[in-house]
């Protein structure tokens, strides 16, 4: 991956773009020994590239940024965050309405779902006030299971809801965060030129009795209102913000 100046400009918010590719080989012998259509197996090859590219975006959506010398995308790590100096190239600390919105639990009578679910409204009810309700809860599979067991969600034939909000778990999530978030004012953006498109067409290595396959991407995270979004840790002291 490279880096490059940017991608996205909100007023002063300003975020880099960060490349990636995918790459694979498929041997002749393969296509050879096929006893189907090729086109058929070359059609899998590609589905299963561009599945393996999505799951890296989907480990690195959690991540900071700063992985991979600096060249991973800005994850949740970064854009909801209450631990980071600098977002978009902002200072958090100066400006109010730039910093995420925060709460912090711990076990109590009602253990930890329960105080998760107390933050989680309280952060509901706000922004309803401000007409941007949230529209997706993401927690580890535990926390997620126990929000089921108890009855407190609905099952759709999109997921679960809580308070008519998605909730999903999600393998990568921290077991010891949740997020509340308006997808609205975050989420991943991709160049609409390197959106998981083939590079350069199909290759054919020197050294190889194969064909090689390169799916590029370029893009990032992007937050464009870090106050709408809220970030819960899970067993820590300290003050909601």
């Amino acid at each position: 991956m490279r880096t490059r100046r940017a991608v996205a400009r909100y007023s002063r918010v300003v975020f880099e773009w960060k490349e990636g590719c995918s790459t694979s080989l498929i041997s002749n012998r393969d296509l050879l020994l096929y006893s189907g259509d090729p086109a058929g197996l070359v059609e899998a090859w590609v589905r299963q590239l561009i599945r393996d590219s999505f799951s890296g975006l989907a480990k690195a959506v959690f991540l900071s940024g700063s992985e991979a010398d600096g060249k991973a995308v800005d994850g949740l790590k970064l854009c909801v965050s209450d631990e980071v100096q600098m977002v978009g190239g902002i200072e958090v600390q100066s400006y109010p309405g730039w910093q995420c919105r925060t709460a912090r639990v711990q076990s109590g009578g009602g253990g930890i779902a329960l105080a998760v679910a107390e933050r989680i409204v309280e952060h509901i009810r706000l922004a309803e006030v401000l007409q941007e309700k949230p529209d997706i809860i993401v927690m580890a599979q535990d926390l997620w299971s126990d929000f089921e067991d108890r009855g407190w969600t609905e099952k759709t034939e999109d997921g679960l809801l809580y308070e008519g909000i998605r909730v999903v778990s999600d393998p990568e999530c921290p077991a010891d965060l949740v997020y509340v978030l308006n997808t609205r004012y975050v989420g991943l953006v991709a160049h609409e030129a390197q959106n998981l498109g083939p590079i350069g067409g199909v290759r054919h290595p020197a050294d190889r009795n194969a064909v090689g396959l390169v799916l590029g991407w370029m893009g990032n995270m992007v937050v464009t209102s870090r106050r709408l979004q809220l970030v819960i840790r899970i067993g820590e002291y300290g003050t909601d913000t």
